[in-house]
């Protein structure tokens, strides 16, 4: 087993069942943010499906003129899992996806203060062969 495998089961478990959402993503860049090993087993990855509910999912805190720019994912084969990062609406914003669960979740840079963020946790399911994907929450928390 991969040295940074365990820590991945534990972010799982963490976005499907933690209530305050910062914790997933202090434990994820707190526990894998800085493990070379984990960024080594990734690879640049497209993922239209997720693009379309990060869109989906954004608009819900933006509105319908959401903007969403410069995603970059990186998918983790054997995890089955994305993590990535990308622009809405000039923010910086950072989304953790996993295949399995059909679950994933964003959080989004709300500027000044600092540490300012908007949460969003969703599930996805295929509704149809093209693989059109359907934003099925709007669970989103701010932090200050």
């Amino acid at each position: 087993m991969d040295r940074y495998s365990e820590r991945v089961q534990t972010l799982k478990t963490m976005l499907s069942t933690e209530t305050e959402f910062g914790k997933v993503f202090a434990y994820f860049f707190d526990n894998l943010g800085n493990s070379r090993e984990f960024f080594d087993a990734g690879k640049q990855s497209k993922n239209p499906n997720l693009k379309m509910i990060i869109e989906g999912a954004t608009g819900e805190v933006f509105g319908k003129d959401v903007k969403v720019t410069n995603i970059t994912f990186i998918r983790m084969a054997k995890d089955k899992f994305y993590h990535g990062s990308f622009f809405v609406n000039g923010r910086m914003a950072t989304v953790l996806y996993f295949e399995e669960l059909e679950m994933g979740m964003i959080a989004i840079s709300m500027g000044f203060p600092a540490g300012q963020m908007s949460y969003i946790r969703f599930t996805a399911a295929k509704i149809d062969p093209d693989k059109a994907a359907h934003f099925a929450g709007n669970v989103s928390k701010r932090m200050q």
